[in-house]
C-alpha cells in the first residue's frame, strides 16, 4: 500500500517527539504529537520527565545540531539563563596520577536544566504551522491495514477522566468519539 505524505504522528513530546517533529514537517503537511502530559507555557518541571532533575548539558556537536534544526536556538537558552561551561576551565579530572591542572580550552558547552531546554525547543517546534501537540493523550494501539501502520488510537482525557476516544489516521483527519462509561 503506498500511503500519501499527508499526516504524521509522533508518539512522545518530549526532547526527542519533539525533534521528530521538526524533521518530520519538513516531509508532511500536517505533524501530530501525542502526549500524556500537559505543556506549561514557562519552563518548569512536568511529570513526565523525571530525569530532569539533575544537570544537564548540551555538548557542541548536540549545539551544532539543533542550530541547524532552529537557527539562533543558542541565544535563546543563553538568553534564558544557559551557563557556558569550558571542560578544561571548570571541571576537575582526578586520574591516576592526581588531579589535572585546569586550562582554558577550546572545548566548550552549555549547562541548564532539562525543562529550559525542552521548553525552548517546543516553543520552536509549536512555532510550525502544521505541527500540533495533543496533549493529556493516552496511547492505546496502533491502527494496522494490509500489514502497515495506517494510524493510532489515544484516549483523551477532560478534568482527569477519559472522556473521548481518537482514531488519529495518517490518510484523513481525526475521528473523534465519545467513550461509553
Amino acid at each position: 500500500m503506498n500511503l500519501p505524505k499527508n499526516h504524521a504522528i509522533v508518539l512522545g513530546a518530549g526532547i526527542a517527539g519533539l525533534l521528530s517533529a521538526r524533521v518530520l514537517a519538513e516531509h508532511f503537511t500536517k505533524v501530530t504529537l501525542i502526549d500524556k502530559d500537559s505543556f506549561p507555557t514557562e519552563v518548569c518541571p512536568r511529570k513526565g520527565v523525571p530525569q530532569a532533575m539533575h544537570l544537564h548539558v548540551l555538548l557542541r556537536r548536540g549545539l551544532f545540531i539543533l542550530q541547524k534544526l532552529f537557527p539562533e536556538i543558542e541565544k535563546d537558552l543563553i538568553a534564558k539563563g544557559a551557563v557556558t561551561m569550558d571542560w578544561g576551565k571548570d571541571t576537575l579530572w582526578l586520574n591516576p596520577y592526581g588531579w589535572t591542572p585546569r586550562f582554558t580550552s577550546q572545548v566548550v558547552s552549555y549547562t541548564f536544566s532539562r525543562w529550559m531546554l525542552e521548553h525552548t525547543v517546543r516553543q520552536r517546534v509549536m512555532a510550525i504551522p502544521q505541527v500540533k501537540i495533543e496533549p493529556h493523550a493516552e496511547y492505546k494501539d496502533l491502527i494496522i491495514d494490509n500489514g502497515e501502520v495506517c494510524g493510532v488510537r489515544i484516549a483523551v482525557k477532560k478534568n482527569y477522566k477519559m472522556c473521548t476516544e481518537i482514531l488519529l489516521s495518517i490518510r484523513q483527519e481525526k475521528i473523534v468519539k465519545p467513550l461509553n462509561f
